[in-house]
């Protein structure tokens, strides 16, 4: 007769601990329902109202990392709009491209950012890793669809949920700041240094391994031109002689991919324009009076062969 009460407590508390687990996991279910709307609603919201326009007089479409970023000045070289940005990969190279095109009909040539060391295996870790992904996810999401998404997930799950809450806000920051937030030319007003030369000499050649992401999406960037009838130009942007040193190894690798994937493509070799050690903020890129002498050259003379 007493185990009745114990086993009616019993029911009671197992009871309970259901219907908080019920609660616990409609509260869970609420929450990220919530977070998955706001993140999708701020996305749409922030494409429809996006200026994708691209002055009709600028045919070239520049993508790249820093090096174009900080070497073509598209005021200078009119003719371009530089879209490129310090540490971008291929990747977001490609979403840039593939979504400006659909608003700009208007652009037959594309200039990407194609130097030696584009290929090595540090500039995957520009997709995977989980800073490069914080960095990039922020302004760029609005862009994306879902292979986009679900590529960065299988490339680095953890680090891909976990910086996406933060696109909300920068979905709608996006409307108001437009290219800006994607690309654009950076003027550096430094000159190179004693140090900075000392690091050009001193850099250790590595063997050669290419960097797997990159190359997908030099193929997707490559096949998106050749379905769209552009001209897409490789270019090697102007570096330091101290740099070609590191690199060098893997002009062979670019070569060898771009005859076997990319055959109507067009490479141009702009590593040995002539400039001055005062022309570089470093041993990668040119300062601004570097870039104004680089990018009169391309207004005169366009992307011609040294």
């Amino acid at each position: 007769m007493k185990q009745r009460p114990i086993q009616h407590r019993k029911l009671i508390m197992n009871y309970s601990v259901i219907n908080f687990l019920k609660k616990s996991l409609l509260l869970i279910f609420l929450v990220v329902f919530t977070l998955f709307a706001l993140i999708t609603s701020t996305a749409y919201l922030s494409y429809g109202a996006f200026n994708f326009k691209i002055p009709a007089s600028k045919n070239k479409l520049l993508l790249g990392d820093s090096k174009i970023e900080c070497a073509i000045n598209d005021e200078i070289f009119s003719s371009s709009f530089n879209l490129a940005q310090s540490g971008s990969c291929y990747f977001y190279s490609y979403i840039k491209l593939r979504e400006t095109l659909k608003h700009n009909h208007h652009i037959d040539t594309i200039v990407l950012g194609f130097s030696n060391s584009n290929l090595e295996p540090l500039r995957d870790d520009w997709l995977i890793g989980e800073k490069f992904i914080s960095f990039k996810l922020r302004n760029h999401f609005f862009l994306f669809n879902t292979s986009d998404y679900q590529y960065l997930l299988k490339a680095n799950f953890w680090a891909t949920i976990k910086n996406t809450s933060q696109v909300m806000l920068h979905n709608l920051k996006m409307i108001l700041i437009g290219y800006n937030g994607l690309g654009g030319f950076l003027s550096l007003n430094r000159q190179m240094d004693d140090d900075d030369l000392k690091k050009a000499i001193d850099i250790e050649k590595k063997d050669v391994d290419i960097a797997k992401h990159q190359l997908v999406y030099l193929k997707k960037i490559y096949s998106l031109c050749e379905k769209n009838n552009l001209t897409l130009i490789l270019l090697s942007a102007p570096i330091h002689n101290g740099s070609k040193q590191k690199y060098e190894h893997y002009t062979t690798s670019l070569l060898s991919f771009k005859n076997q994937w990319m055959k109507n493509s067009v490479i141009i070799n702009h590593q040995n324009f002539e400039l001055e050690n005062k022309n570089y903020a470093d041993f990668m890129h040119l300062n601004s009076d570097g870039a104004k002498r680089y990018s009169t050259f391309l207004k005169n003379n366009g992307f011609a062969n040294l």
